[in-house]
């Protein structure tokens, strides 16, 4: 089940994220991120248990925590927490570019990404967590970036990675689905 999902998610949040190209608002990332928590929701009995966290808090949309408790020593968990962003495209008089407005989220800007990654440090509950973006995507925001075979739809990115781009707020050119830091 946790196979198919991961197999067809992708694919299909990048097809409906395409759907609202030309309308007067984009569908949110609060949409997808919907979408995918009620699918992961089934499978509680697999040992997958999700939560939406106090985002204030945790820096993160979502909390997952996949359980593996007749593992030898005791049990293995593995829990993310996870901040989902999307990408708004803005046409210019020739072409345009996909850019990801909120990314540098917070008061100072760039606080969400600097409290995911403190959140995780601390070990909440006992439990190592892995902090991490998760961007959802149109077809188009990244086929013209990628070689074949392109990834649609959904893409992760450790959040220590994004933290040091976005501390004290980022420009328009690091926003861009395009960047690559240095």
């Amino acid at each position: 089940m946790l196979c198919d999902l991961a197999h067809t998610f992708p694919t299909w949040v990048a097809k409906l994220l395409e759907r609202d190209r030309h309308l007067r608002r984009n569908f949110r990332e609060e949409t997808i991120t919907d979408l995918l928590m009620a699918s992961l929701v089934g499978l509680e009995a697999l040992g997958i248990r999700v939560d939406f966290p106090d985002e204030t808090k945790t820096g993160g949309d979502m909390e997952w925590v996949f359980a593996a408790p007749l593992e030898v020593n005791g049990g293995r968990y593995l829990r993310l927490i996870l901040q989902a962003k999307r990408p708004q495209y803005v046409k210019l008089k020739r072409g345009g570019y996909w850019c990801y407005q909120h990314l540098d989220h917070g008061d100072p800007l760039g606080q969400q990404a600097q409290t995911l990654v403190a959140y995780a440090k601390g070990k909440p509950g006992g439990t190592a967590t892995l902090p991490l973006y998760i961007f959802y995507h149109p077809t188009s925001a990244l086929a013209p970036l990628c070689s074949a075979p392109a990834i649609e739809g959904v893409n992760l990115v450790f959040a220590d990675k994004v933290a040091p781009v976005v501390k004290g707020g980022c420009g328009r050119p690091k926003k861009k689905v395009a960047y690559s830091p240095p």
